[in-house]
């Protein structure tokens, strides 16, 4: 199992701030890692230490000590201070300190108390003096070291961070699928890092499969390729139920149907509240039978199972001990007239139980309109610099509202996209608007201020404006772009074609690519300007078969 400084340390080097001033820095040796760990902080970001450190490594800026004497104690940060440690040996070397007193002020610097300063800087000068240090330069660098005092930060630290981080920068390059359900497993227990983790998994082409009872172990597991979501991860199932559908299966081999676990297993461990939450999740699917269909044959399903439970006390054995096969094929087991789930209802089935969309999202289907409309993703937004104005997107979920002193209504949600969820403070007219989103469960655009904690691990929004996605699109996209062969631009299909644009008729220039054997026309739909949106781009890649990728394309 991994530590959760594996997880810091591999996602520290992997936000894309790391990232850009890993590919400007390019470590050459491990005492750049630490140092850079060190250095990315806000403090350190916003003084420009990090440009300097960069460019005197590179050799673009000439490297500089005040005095000879710091040539040895600054050497392998370039002329920078970076450690409280270098801070303690400055303190040895210029004004003569004891390894307790350099401490002493290092902790003064850190709690920046006025007398305290005063008097430490004193005794600095006065160490200085007797070890012949010229006077306003032995100032000039105490003021320095308490300038850096700011923002300093221990090597040590840096050392076992930048240790861990480079070990699992090498687990996650070589054993990426290892290293991913270790981390998985390392953080089951808090959705919004698994949500992370999973987003991070699809970017790394990685699938996450759904629970299994024919296959998944109590947690995340490998699976040739592919990652296995633990029975035990599943809520309401926990560890106990988990490990008893776990020692069965291993004992008596793999569970026909539903029908056939309910007659194997203790159902005093296996209870419905358990079976509810294993068919949500899909842990049935392998059976072919559709989610709903289960769920209404559980109460059936266990009566089968009480049934048989009784007759391997009495030592006898029923005829479902050895009819579980065929019975598992009849679909007289699960009944015709079971209310269909629709799609939006089992992803949100699905969520319940595993605490995020899995199998598909809502939001999928926005993807590339999503990304047009906004400046940076929700897990991104650590990563922003405190107050900046930010816009996201996602849908609106967990809302609270209440009225405030001067009788105001006030909202505090969760906004939630592919990459995770972040809290969002909505006022008054935001928080109007965005009502009738939230009532339909659509997806909208948040622009507003960002707040972040100090260590950059947690972010929230301050809401200033909310639009809806199409309102959204309108407003960044200048023209819509259909590029049609000659086979799908023939008149019965344009005609269709035409049928479908009228329904999303709107203000945005439209035009139509055909592409002929020798050349291509571009013809105005003068007549067909358009409101760009997903279901506009869905509706025409169905009507041909979804084929080419370049059939709508929106244009800024």
């Amino acid at each position: 199992m991994l530590s959760s400084g594996a997880a810091v340390g591999v996602f520290q080097l992997e936000s894309s701030g790391m990232q850009d001033l890993l590919v400007k820095l390019k470590p050459g040796c491990f005492e750049d890692i630490i140092a850079l760990v060190a250095l990315y902080r806000p403090g350190p970001i916003e003084s420009g230490m990090i440009d300097d450190f960069i460019a005197c490594k590179h050799g673009r800026q000439k490297v500089e000590y005040l005095l000879p004497e710091l040539e040895s104690i600054l050497k392998e940060t370039y002329g920078v201070i970076v450690y409280q440690e270098q801070v303690m040996q400055i303190a040895q070397k210029l004004a003569g300190y004891s390894l307790g007193q350099a401490d002493i002020l290092r902790k003064a610097m850190g709690k920046k108390k006025a007398e305290v300063m005063a008097a430490q800087k004193q005794s600095f000068l006065d160490g200085a003096l007797e070890n012949r240090v010229d006077s306003p330069k032995a100032e000039e660098i105490f003021d320095l070291m308490a300038q850096f005092a700011e923002y300093g930060f221990n090597k040590s630290h840096s050392a076992a961070y930048g240790y861990i981080a480079y070990q699992t920068a090498y687990l996650k390059a070589h054993y990426p699928v290892e290293f991913m359900a270790g981390l998985l497993m390392e953080d089951m227990n808090n959705t919004d890092k698994v949500i992370k983790n999973i987003a991070e998994c699809r970017n790394m082409g990685i699938k996450v499969l759904p629970p299994d009872v024919n296959v998944s172990e109590l947690s995340f597991t490998v699976v040739d390729q592919d990652i296995r979501f633990g029975l035990a991860a599943v809520k309401n199932v926990g560890g106990k139920a988990a490990a008893e559908i776990i020692r069965v299966r291993e004992i008596e081999g793999v569970y026909k149907s539903l029908f056939d676990l309910c007659c194997r297993l203790d159902l005093s461990k296996v209870n419905r509240r358990v079976l509810e939450s294993l068919i949500k999740s899909g842990a049935f699917d392998g059976e072919e039978v559709p989610r709903h269909r289960l769920f209404a044959a559980i109460d059936s399903a266990m009566e089968n199972g009480q049934s048989a439970s009784r007759d391997r006390v009495c030592g006898q054995q029923s005829l479902f001990a050895f009819a579980g096969e065929e019975l598992a094929r009849e679909d007289a087991c699960y009944p015709d007239d079971a209310a269909s789930w629709s799609d939006k209802e089992q992803l949100t089935y699905e969520r319940d139980v595993l605490g995020f969309y899995l199998s598909s999202h809502p939001l999928q289907r926005y993807v590339d309109e999503l990304k047009r409309c906004t400046t940076s993703s929700v897990a991104e937004l650590v990563n922003c610099e405190n107050s900046v104005q930010m816009r996201i997107g996602g849908l609106l979920t967990s809302v609270r509202s209440k009225r405030t002193k001067n009788g105001k209504i006030m909202a505090f949600a969760v906004l939630e996209d592919l990459s995770g969820s972040v809290e969002v403070t909505l006022f008054e007219e935001t928080f109007t608007k965005a009502k009738e989103f939230i009532e339909n469960d659509e997806p909208l655009i948040l622009d507003g201020r960002v707040e972040i904690n100090d260590d950059h691990t947690k972010a929230k929004m301050l809401v200033s404006e909310v639009f809806g996605l199409e309102e959204a699109l309108s407003k960044v996209i200048e023209k819509v772009v259909m590029t049609l062969s000659l086979e799908q631009a023939a008149p019965a299909r344009l005609a269709m074609l035409q049928d479908v644009l009228q329904r999303h008729h709107g203000n945005c220039p439209a035009f139509m690519n055909i592409l002929m054997p020798d050349c291509e026309v571009v013809m105005a739909l003068e007549n067909f300007p358009l409101q760009p949106s997903a279901d506009l781009v869905h509706e025409v890649k169905s009507l041909y078969g979804g084929n080419g990728v370049r059939i709508v394309e929106f244009v800024s």
